[in-house]
């Protein structure tokens, strides 16, 4: 038996659209971007290969939790399964597209901050009890120094 998990880490391309379906079920619709840098062995420089643009869609609860926590531009790292497609174009030919069902996400740590909100279930109902903050880090380069016990959020 194979396994078609599939993990990525990239931007996102637009912010999460929310829709619902005909019985109520929430989707989330968006794109992550990523390319893949690769050394040059002639000249000694990083050089991009490509970008792949993978379709994600996440259901339900996590379709909801993405819409209201991240925007455009973001990085994300997500897992899920691949599903395949086969449509007709209105020419006649046939085409294959490929998605990512979202199983999880979350922002990437690399190049940002979070403060993780947990979700308290009653029932069916979720609630948050504080709302999601993400910010970037600064884009210049900085030393790396300890961090004293009050800038640690893990303490």
């Amino acid at each position: 038996m194979s396994d078609n998990t599939y993990y990525i880490a990239g931007n996102l391309t637009k912010d999460p659209v929310v829709s619902t379906t005909p019985n109520g079920t929430t989707v989330v619709n968006f794109t992550i971007a990523t390319t893949t840098r690769v050394l040059d062995p002639q000249t000694s420089q990083y050089k991009d290969t490509g970008t792949v643009f993978m379709r994600c869609t996440a259901w339900r609860a996590l379709g909801e939790h993405v819409a209201k926590s991240l925007t455009k531009g973001m990085r994300v790292i997500a897992y899920g399964k691949l599903e395949q497609s086969t449509y007709e174009a209105e020419d006649g030919s046939r085409h294959t597209s490929i998605k990512l069902s979202v199983e999880d996400i979350g922002a990437s740590m690399r190049f940002a901050t979070a403060q993780i909100t947990q979700i308290k279930q009653q029932g069916m109902q979720q609630m948050i009890s504080q709302s999601q903050q993400i910010q970037p880090l600064p884009q210049t380069p900085q030393a790396q120094q300890p961090m004293t016990p009050n800038q640690d959020p893990w303490v």
